[in-house]
């Protein structure tokens, strides 16, 4: 949340940016119709260079206020890092040479923890090359702890 006092001082010096360009216009003796439009074209600049630097404020306030728990942030790192070594896999593989993890069709299979999504992608008879993840610990299948990427 922005603070309070980032909106008095964006106000405190909209206010002196009119005074200024009411003075600015009445120090150049502009008289009629162009004291008029310098007039509205000095105030409508100030405004919008006000809302331009409050509205990047905001944004930026914005997306540093959310707080990402420890644990979500290891798995995404963790999920990127596996990425990363399917691209690296994906680059020498026999099955589809040449292409790009992100140009290649994508099958999602989720569940739970523990309910046989990787014991059907080995089993099924599909015959999916696994480019980055854990399958097999000693002899048994182990349950995936953040993503397994097959192709």
């Amino acid at each position: 949340m922005i603070d309070f006092r980032y909106y008095v001082f964006s106000a405190i010096a909209l206010v002196v940016w009119f005074a200024a360009a009411w003075v600015t216009v009445d120090l150049f003796h502009l008289t009629g119709a162009l004291e008029i439009l310098v007039r509205l074209l000095l105030l409508g600049l100030g405004s919008v260079v006000i809302c331009w630097v409050m509205y990047r404020k905001h944004r930026t306030s914005a997306g540093s206020g959310v707080a990402v728990p420890q644990e979500l942030a290891d798995l995404m790192q963790e999920i990127d890092l596996l990425v990363r070594d399917a691209e690296t896999k994906l680059a020498v593989a026999k099955t589809a040479q040449g292409a790009k993890l992100g140009r290649l069709p994508l099958v999602l299979v989720i569940g739970e923890q523990g309910s046989a999504k990787t014991n059907v992608l080995l089993h099924g008879g599909l015959e999916a090359e696994l480019l980055a993840g854990q399958t097999y610990q000693e002899s048994s299948v182990v349950s995936t702890r953040s993503v397994n990427i097959w192709l």
